[in-house]
């Protein structure tokens, strides 16, 4: 048996199956001519900008200048303005700043001696300016010279120092005491 193609009907295709037709194309002229109002707004504005020329004639007095502006003397003299002074940083060291230990807590137990919670935080002793791109590091000892000393590394930057937490074991009663030992610049 050989093969027969299918046999389609000869003519014209019936209503329901043709293409329909291609809608009404609308006008892009409206567009056009709101790009190109836009951009010679634009252009026009910048030019204007670049020439530097205001209408603002009518509020400016007789000199030239806007009313109430005040008038650059170096501008209109030709001289350079006066450049900015430089500023100078102080340096951290053991005589410009202090250790500042805080008991937070403390328990005692008789002539066994005490426990203390503390935070250790550095402070300037009197009006500092720090230079804020820099990193120094304080090294604190806590009762330096004792068997229960501990040593505590600080870094300062600038006004901001960080604040350390530690606890001490004492066979004293007195409050620990915090001593600045070396200030390194990192």
């Amino acid at each position: 048996m050989t093969y027969q193609p299918p046999q389609y009907p000869q003519g014209p295709v019936p209503q329901q199956y043709q293409v329909p037709p291609a809608p009404p194309k609308k006008s892009n002229a409206l567009k056009i001519i709101l790009i190109i109002v836009a951009a010679i707004v634009v252009i026009c504005g910048i030019g204007g900008a670049l020439t530097g020329k205001d209408d603002k004639k009518a509020d400016t007095p007789s000199g030239g200048a806007p009313a109430g502006a005040t008038i650059d003397a170096s501008r209109s003299t030709g001289a350079k303005p006066a450049p900015m002074p430089t500023v100078v940083y102080d340096v951290p060291a053991i005589d410009n700043i202090a250790a500042e230990l805080t008991v937070t807590d403390k328990q005692c137990f008789g002539s066994a001696g005490c426990n203390f919670k503390y935070e250790l935080a550095v402070t300037a002793t009197g009006p500092m300016n720090f230079d804020p791109a820099k990193t120094y590091r304080v090294t604190v000892v806590v009762d330096q010279g004792t068997t229960w000393e501990r040593i505590h590394s600080i870094k300062v930057k600038g006004t901001k120092t960080d604040v350390v937490t530690g606890s001490v074991s004492s066979d004293t009663l007195s409050t620990p005491v915090a001593v600045i030992q070396a200030v390194v610049p990192i």
